[in-house]
């Protein structure tokens, strides 16, 4: 598998998390 391709998929996968995580919190804060 090419290198550069899985960097961007691992990178893809940690921005999915981080925005997943940031939206949790942000409706946890309004309730």
């Amino acid at each position: 598998m090419d290198i550069t391709r899985k960097l961007l998929a691992v990178n893809c996968c940690q921005m999915q998390t981080y925005l997943l995580v940031s939206i949790t919190e942000l409706q946890l804060s309004w309730n």
